[in-house]
């Protein structure tokens, strides 16, 4: 199941395809597969807010009892980038659009607050939170890894921002080539926090 959903994230367009995911959740109840352990990575961003719960229940039917349901996501990461911090605006702003992985009411918030409270509500106890801090300043370990996840977010997004009319193309490339720019100075600072909770069923 999670095989298919990551073969999901090569599509074009992911989002609806996210979508469709979750209808065929709804219809596979009828069919005895269950896990010890179900793992969500970085979803925040294909989901409906709205949808967590609905995603969360789901996917428990498959859990056997006693096991455990594992979710990671990450918060935007904070760097000395400027062309990132523009970036990072218009990624909230489209996910905003979309009603994925933003707190309502709360403006450029993602969901990872709220991450135990939905595992609790879709039926998991013992909820065990665990938080990662990252250091991806130049010179570190995980810099160049972090560089090169971001060319590949910005790719991925590139489809987005542009079906929502926030850039156009050439903005989006140049906003691209001055964070590759600033990420490559030695000077540059990066911080990640990455956020994992587990639950048993």
């Amino acid at each position: 199941m999670m095989m298919s959903y990551a073969h999901g994230l090569q599509v074009l367009n992911t989002l609806e395809w996210f979508d469709l995911f979750l209808l065929h959740l709804a219809h596979e109840e009828d069919k005895q597969q269950f896990f010890d352990i179900i793992s969500l990575s970085y979803i925040e961003a294909y989901t409906r807010t709205e949808d967590f719960i609905f995603l969360l229940k789901r996917l428990l039917k498959h859990c056997r009892r006693g096991g455990f349901l594992r979710w990671q996501e990450g918060e935007l990461p904070e760097t000395t980038s400027v062309a990132y911090t523009q970036f990072c605006y218009y990624i909230v702003e489209a996910l905003g659009k979309c009603k994925r992985g933003i707190m309502p009411l709360i403006p450029y918030s993602t969901t990872t607050a709220l991450m135990g409270g939905w595992l609790l509500s879709a039926g998991c106890g013992n909820i065990v939170k665990d938080d990662l801090v990252v250091d991806v300043s130049a010179g570190q370990p995980l810099h160049d890894s972090f560089v090169y996840q971001m060319s590949i977010i910005a790719l991925l997004l590139k489809p987005l921002l542009l079906k929502l009319d926030m850039l156009t193309e050439a903005e989006i490339d140049d906003l691209r080539l001055q964070m590759e720019e600033e990420f490559a100075d030695p000077l540059f600072e990066g911080t990640c926090w990455i956020h994992t909770v587990w639950g048993t069923y």
